[in-house]
């Protein structure tokens, strides 16, 4: 699984970090071995779940919006 780090900015100006957790799935076939990224995941660095939306991210449990830096 990789990551990626996403600095943001929460409603009241402070940052937020948003991590996108990576998922590969295995495709190989008789050529050999390869792979394709899966579904994204957000989370804020304490697990806290975080939902992708046009401009920018919303956290799950709060709905505040997060945007990107």
């Amino acid at each position: 699984m990789d990551m990626e780090r996403i600095e943001t900015r929460g409603e009241d100006g402070r940052v937020v970090s948003v991590i996108k957790h990576r998922t590969r799935i295995e495709t190989s076939g008789l050529s050999g071995r390869s792979w394709v990224e899966g579904l994204a995941r957000y989370t804020l660095a304490d697990g806290s779940a975080v939902n992708a939306v046009e401009d920018g991210f919303e956290v799950v449990s709060t709905c505040e919006r997060l945007v990107r830096v």
